[in-house]
């Protein structure tokens, strides 16, 4: 007798039972595992504690939901901005300040995140807006699934939403949240977030720093570079990008809210792959929108690498002294921290910025000389 399930006296319809059987349980086993790892945290339930990426915006979303009323002003920014006290910032100014931090954010989430707001009537007083380099040549949702926004923040279907990331294969993010809960792989550098604030800490890499700080800056990839790789932006997003942030500042003008705008600080290695040109383009076009603080550049800051945990990401203590720089000794002559700049003063500016380009110029080599030295 012939049990097999491919036996030609199977009928049509048999076939199609069997079959449909087969793709229910794929299915079924596809969810269930998308609902018990939860590789992006979008739901909070699953045991696997440890997250290796959590979507920012999903869990942000549904915690102002419940506490937004706890708060009156936002940082915002992509990852950069990470490292922002909120507490601090409201000592120095009065408010109370949540880190609505994103990774990847550009000008895209933050207008989407204030018009939700404001839609929901969450009392806004002032932003704080970290408007990394990035943020100019970058604009719109990434396609990753932890950088999707929340339904309830872009207008979009929330079974759609929910089924998308339920039916998908997430394979990198799901074998990684189980390595790390089984020990197998070390704790990513954002391990440890605090959802009542919106920060998060490098606890690794801070562990890391405590025990040996210099061997920790000589493991860094990013941090030594130490060449020139100067090229030319994507300008496509630029405009998108500018307009967004224009009817985002419209948007606070219309609603009483204060705005502080300011470029963060960058590491030379970051900047050393910033052409001038597009860098003075970028600072003319933002100073016809706002005055703002700028941090970036080639400033002994800059340049200290024990500032930074990357070439793009620094440190607390650094974010502490922009944001009194800011609230607490914003005198624009001073030059040793941050300058201010506006339509008035962005030439001259930008006339030692150029300077500043020109000398780091003479300090490294370009990559092809280093890649030749190399050999």
């Amino acid at each position: 007798m012939n049990f097999s399930i491919f036996s030609s006296n199977l009928k049509p319809r048999r076939w199609f039972r069997l079959a449909l059987c087969g793709v229910g349980l794929i299915v079924a086993c596809l969810l269930g595992v998308n609902l018990l790892i939860d590789p992006y945290d979008y739901f909070g339930v699953s045991p696997l504690h440890q997250q290796v990426q959590t979507n920012e915006r999903v869990w942000k979303a549904d915690y102002l939901k419940q506490h937004h009323n706890q708060f009156d002003a936002y940082i915002l920014g992509s990852s950069i901005a990470s490292q922002l006290d909120p507490k601090l910032a409201g000592e120095l100014t009065g408010n109370r300040f949540y880190n609505l931090t994103m990774s990847g954010a550009n000008s895209y989430d933050f207008e989407l995140f204030v018009r939700h707001m404001l839609e929901q009537n969450y009392p806004i007083k002032r932003l704080l807006i970290v408007f990394d380099m990035s943020i100019f040549w970058s604009y719109g949702e990434s396609g990753r699934a932890y950088e999707s926004n929340h339904p309830i923040v872009s207008g979009d279907s929330s079974v759609e939403f929910y089924a998308s990331y339920l039916t998908q294969i997430h394979f990198w993010g799901t074998a990684d949240k189980i390595r790390l809960n089984l020990g197998q792989i070390p704790p990513p550098p954002h391990s440890s977030y605090d959802r009542s604030t919106g920060t998060y800490q490098y606890g690794h890499r801070m562990r890391m720093i405590e025990e040996d700080e210099e061997a920790f800056l000589a493991d860094s990839r990013t941090l030594n570079e130490n060449y020139l790789l100067r090229t030319e932006r994507p300008t496509e997003n630029f405009e998108a990008s500018m307009a967004a942030f224009t009817r985002l500042l419209e948007l606070c003008r219309e609603h009483q809210i204060q705005v502080d705008l300011f470029i963060p600080p960058h590491n030379y290695n970051y900047m050393n792959r910033i052409l001038f040109n597009q860098y003075a383009e970028y600072l003319r076009a933002l100073t016809e929108l706002s005055s703002f603080w700028n941090f970036s550049g080639y400033r002994e800051s800059n340049l200290d690498n024990h500032l930074f945990f990357d070439s793009m990401h620094f440190r607390p203590n650094i974010g502490d002294l922009v944001l009194q720089r800011i609230y607490n000794d914003g005198d624009p002559a001073d030059e040793g921290f941050g300058d201010w700049v506006d339509r008035e003063t962005v030439e001259a500016h930008l006339e030692t910025k150029r300077r500043e380009f020109e000398h780091a110029d003479t300090l490294f080599p370009t990559y092809a000389e280093k890649k030749a030295q190399a050999k």
